[in-house]
C-alpha cells in the first residue's frame, strides 16, 4: 500500500503537469495565431482525462479501509438518540440519492458532451471535426471502407469513454458530497439542541449536553478523515476547472468556432461551473455551522444554569472556536469568495 501510496501522489503531480503543459500549448497557439499543435494539444487533453480516471482507481485502492471505516462512522456513529430521535439521512435513501444523481449526471452529460456534438457534426457534414468530436474511436482498430459502420464504431468508442470518466468522476464526488452533506445534517441538527435547552431541567440538559459532545467529536473525525481522503481530488477539481475555462477563454479570442466547439464549450462550464461552487459551497457551510455552535450556546440562556452546566458550555463553546475550513490541499481552502474575487 505505499508503493501505491507512491503511485497516486505521482499520478497527482503527473496531473497537474498535464494540465499545465495543456495550458501553455493553448497559449502557445494564441500568441503564434497558428493550429499546427492542435492535434497536439488535443493528445494532451485526453492524456489528461485518462490520468485522472488513472488516479482516481489508484486513490480508491490504496484508500479502501479508510473509505469503509468513513461509511461505518457515517452509519453508525452519526446519529442522534434525543428524545424526538431520528436520523439526518437515512443509509436507503443515501444509496437512491446517490445512484439517482449519477444516472442523471451522465445522462445530462452524455447528451451534451456525445449526442449533439455527434448529431451537429453528421448534419453539418464537417469530417475535420471527427477526431474532436469522438474521442475514443474503435474505428481505428478496424480497415472498414462503409461510412455508416465506422460512425457507429466511433459512436460506441465515445460512449464507452464518456461512461468510464463519468463513472470514476462522479462517484467520487457524489459520495463526497453525501458525505459532507450528512456532516453538514449533523451540525444543523447539534445547532438546533443547544439552541433549544431548557436550563431548568439540569439531569436532561447535562445528557443533552453530553451527546453534542460526542457528536461534535465525531463530526470532526468525520471530517477530518474525508478531508484526507477527497483533498486532492477537491483541489484537482477545482484547479482542472479554472484551466479549462481557461482554454475556452483563449479560444473564444480565436472567433473561429465550429458549431460543434461551441455546443462542447458550452457542455465544459455547464458541466464545471457547478461542481466548483459546489465544493465551495460546502466549505463555506461547514465552517459557518462550526462557529454557529458557539453562537447557539451563547445566545441561549446558559448564564442563568447550574453552575456545572456552565462549564460544560464554556468548553464546548472554546473548543468549537477551533476553525473548520475545507482545504483542497493542506494549504488552499475552498470557499465562495472565489466567486467573489
Amino acid at each position: 500500500l505505499i508503493k501505491v501510496g507512491i503511485l497516486r501522489n505521482s499520478l497527482f503531480f503527473v496531473q497537474i503537469v498535464f494540465a499545465a503543459v495543456s495550458l501553455l500549448l493553448w497559449c502557445i497557439c494564441i500568441l503564434n495565431e497558428t493550429d499546427d499543435l492542435s492535434t497536439f494539444i488535443g493528445s494532451t487533453n485526453n492524456l489528461l482525462v485518462i490520468h485522472f480516471v488513472t488516479f482516481v482507481v489508484i486513490h480508491l485502492y490504496a484508500n479502501s479501509d479508510s473509505y469503509y471505516r468513513l461509511h461505518d462512522m457515517l452509519t453508525n456513529d452519526l446519529e442522534f438518540q434525543f428524545e424526538d430521535g431520528g436520523v439526518f439521512f437515512d443509509r436507503s435513501d443515501r444509496v437512491r440519492f446517490v445512484a439517482s444523481v449519477m444516472n442523471a449526471s451522465m445522462l445530462i452529460s452524455a447528451i451534451f458532451m456525445f449526442l449533439i456534438p455527434m448529431t451537429v457534426t453528421l448534419v453539418t457534414g464537417h469530417a475535420d471535426d471527427y477526431p474532436r468530436v469522438f474521442i475514443l474511436r474503435l474505428d481505428i482498430l478496424f480497415d472498414l471502407n462503409t461510412v455508416t459502420t465506422r460512425i457507429i464504431l466511433r459512436a460506441l468508442g465515445n460512449v464507452l469513454f464518456t461512461y468510464t470518466v463519468l463513472t470514476f468522476r462522479n462517484g467520487l464526488f457524489i459520495s463526497m458530497y453525501c458525505t459532507f452533506l450528512c456532516v453538514i445534517g449533523g451540525y444543523k441538527r447539534i445547532h438546533d439542541k443547544l439552541k433549544n435547552l431548557n436550563v431548568s431541567d439540569v439531569d436532561q440538559t447535562k445528557i443533552d449536553l453530553v451527546k453534542c459532545i460526542e457528536q461534535h467529536n465525531v463530526l470532526i473525525r468525520i471530517y477530518s478523515m474525508a478531508q484526507q481522503l477527497y483533498g486532492m481530488f477537491n483541489f484537482l477539481l477545482l484547479f482542472e476547472g479554472c484551466v479549462v475555462l481557461t482554454l475556452s477563454e483563449f479560444s473564444a479570442l480565436q472567433g473561429n468556432f465550429t458549431s460543434t466547439e461551441i455546443v462542447s464549450h458550452i457542455a465544459a462550464g455547464v458541466s464545471i461551473i457547478p461542481v466548483m461552487f459546489l465544493i465551495c459551497y460546502i466549505g463555506t457551510t461547514i465552517h459557518d455551522l462550526n462557529d454557529q455552535i458557539r453562537d447557539a450556546i451563547y445566545n441561549s440562556e446558559w448564564f442563568t444554569a447550574d453552575i456545572q452546566l456552565r462549564k460544560i458550555m464554556i468548553m464546548v463553546m472554546c473548543y468549537s472556536h477551533r476553525p473548520l475550513a475545507l482545504k483542497t490541499t493542506f494549504y488552499n481552502e475552498a470557499s465562495l469568495t472565489i466567486f467573489t474575487a
